[in-house]
């Protein structure tokens, strides 16, 4: 046979072939308004369901069963694949599978036409209410260009035009559904984390990030303070702005996996990626659950990563990750004091000539107040009487001292002026003030040593809420 005869019957292959799609297209116009009714397939109370059968063509089968109670509705999987599934996607497949419909379809006799006859190779839904009461969907031809599926129920010949977003969201394999959630439960840290420890970053330090106890603390006190304090390396405040877009954000995007790399490892995968001896490991401790996450390999943009305890490796973006590879002082707070101005009794500041500036403060709450129906603030600097103005600025300056630069070893510097602040739990602070460059001084914060530097503006207004300005 000549390359040219080949030719030409490839060609008139391809002609039967575009003409069988063109004739299948003219016998099964896209149904419309016009030409058939709406029709529904499945009304059904989600709460009555307790288990969906799933039999796609090509063999693969599983079933979900569905448990309803006052506090909702809850899943488990059963087929050929292990894992944790997602709960979302299982309510989808509910919600979906009892309110089936779609445009009716006037298919004669012949239900081949529509790959629907009891020969055909069909997918099957089977629904089950209360036990008892079974409805089965049989998911016929599928066209792409018509974008939809033809259908019926198991026990009727009525043929039903369905979109392909209901039919996708139906005929999804075991796979799709699996969790790709590192922790199979969604948190928030932002709110629900109460303690974080990485062990560890990059450079070998272990890093722990607290939730604040505010136990202490009247509520219209604790915004004045961070929701987070870091316990390891060291104690100190922690500043939530850093912990959000940095570590805390970046972790959040990595407990949502991008795909699954193996769903049951064994030990050649943990070695394959670099799980059997993690780069860190990173345990999360919230309300009533903890755990861990262990950190493999990094490969191009993909990090390996796997819950401990569980047998499921994820690859993960690497960027949620990168933070491993920060300096942990990015996260801790470079505010030198923290107080609600409730808390505020006394301010003392000693001046480079050995004079001492006094503010004695007095907070009363509304209902402690005898002259008001509001909480009030009084307070003297030296005797004269402050006004909420003056008293707004004092605590403004005293509580917006920011560190520009944190040293990791005191400067050697001497006291210029000294800042002592007293709260009403009876604790005091002691900021000790050095000249540092022409435009900064060096701060030691309770005997820190001389750790901090502060701009020359920040003493300007303190200075000022004191009454020394020029």
């Amino acid at each position: 046979m000549t390359r040219a005869v080949k030719r030409l019957i490839a060609a008139g292959a391809a002609a039967a072939l575009l003409g069988g799609v063109y004739a299948l297209l003219l016998t099964h116009p896209a149904p419309s308004d016009e030409d058939g009714a709406t029709a529904s397939l499945t009304s059904i109370d989600t709460e009555d369901v307790t288990n969906i059968a799933v039999s796609l063509r090509g063999g693969e089968e599983f079933s979900v069963r569905c448990t309803s109670d006052d506090t909702g509705t809850s899943y488990s999987m059963r087929g050929d694949k292990n894992g944790a599934y997602d709960q979302e996607e299982l309510s989808s497949l509910l919600d979906t599978v009892c309110a089936v419909s779609g445009t009716a379809v006037d298919a004669g006799d012949d239900l081949a036409d529509y790959g629907l006859s009891d020969e055909d190779e069909v997918d099957r839904i089977t629904v089950t209410q209360d036990e008892d009461t079974e409805t089965t969907l049989l998911f016929g031809l599928h066209s792409d260009a018509l974008d939809g599926v033809y259908c019926r129920t198991e026990d009727s010949t009525d043929v039903v035009f369905v979109s392909s977003t209901t039919a996708d969201t139906l005929l999804r394999p075991q796979s799709d559904y699996l969790s790709l959630r590192v922790l199979h439960t969604y948190y928030s840290l932002s709110s629900d984390l109460n303690r974080l420890t990485v062990n560890a970053l990059s450079d070998g330090t272990t890093l722990t990030i607290e939730r604040r106890d505010t136990s202490g603390l009247e509520e219209d006190q604790t915004s004045a303070y961070s929701d987070f304090v870091i316990t390891a390396p060291k104690s100190c405040d922690a500043d939530d702005d850093a912990l959000s877009d940095g570590i805390l954000g970046d972790l959040q995007s990595g407990l949502t996996a991008q795909s699954i790399a193996v769903r049951k490892a064994e030990a050649d995968d943990l070695a394959k990626y670099g799980l059997d001896n993690p780069v860190s490991e990173i345990t999360l401790v919230f309300e009533n659950d903890e755990d861990t996450v262990l950190v493999g390999k990094t490969v191009d943009d993909t990090t390996y990563v796997m819950r401990d305890g569980d047998k499921t490796i994820f690859a993960c973006a690497s960027d949620s990750f990168a933070f491993l590879n920060e300096d942990w002082t990015e996260y801790r707070s470079t505010k030198l004091l923290a107080f609600a101005k409730s808390q505020l009794t006394r301010a003392k500041l000693t001046d480079a000539d050995g004079t001492t500036h006094t503010a004695k403060l007095k907070y009363v709450p509304a209902d402690e107040n005898e002259d008001s129906d509001t909480d009030t603030m009084t307070g003297t600097l030296r005797g004269e009487d402050l006004s909420s103005e003056e008293i707004d600025r004092l605590y403004t300056a005293l509580t917006t001292l920011y560190a520009v630069t944190v040293r990791d070893t005191p400067a050697d510097a001497e006291t210029l002026m000294t800042l002592t602040v007293k709260l009403t739990d009876g604790t005091s602070h002691t900021v000790s003030l050095a000249k540092g460059g022409s435009r900064e001084y060096f701060a030691d914060v309770d005997g820190s040593g001389y750790r901090y530097t502060l701009s020359q503006s920040d003493i300007d207004a303190l200075t000022d809420a004191f009454g020394l300005s020029d």
